[in-house]
């Protein structure tokens, strides 16, 4: 599910349904999020390369190569935030 969210020609309406759903399901593990670590690597990855192709692509447009790049930085911030410091 992940790495469709990051199709930078996904509509912006899918986009954000689909971050809605891993965002529902990141915040199910609030409580106990070292559950999580096993697969930071394949959740952070595509995200991590997605933003940063956008950034390199063009550094003083980011949004321009990749529509849904706010969307995507929230749901990197909601993993942050659920997972915390490790």
């Amino acid at each position: 599910a992940l790495r469709g969210v990051v199709q930078p020609d996904l509509e912006p309406r899918a986009c954000r349904e689909a971050c809605e759903r891993v965002s529902a399901v990141w915040s199910q593990y609030q409580e106990q999020p070292g559950l999580l670590d096993p697969f930071l690597e394949e959740m952070v990855t595509p995200l991590i390369g997605a933003i940063s192709d956008a950034v390199h692509r063009n550094p003083r447009a980011p949004s321009t190569p990749l529509p849904n790049l706010h969307l995507l930085s929230s749901l990197l911030y909601m993993l942050t935030t659920v997972r915390g410091y490790k």
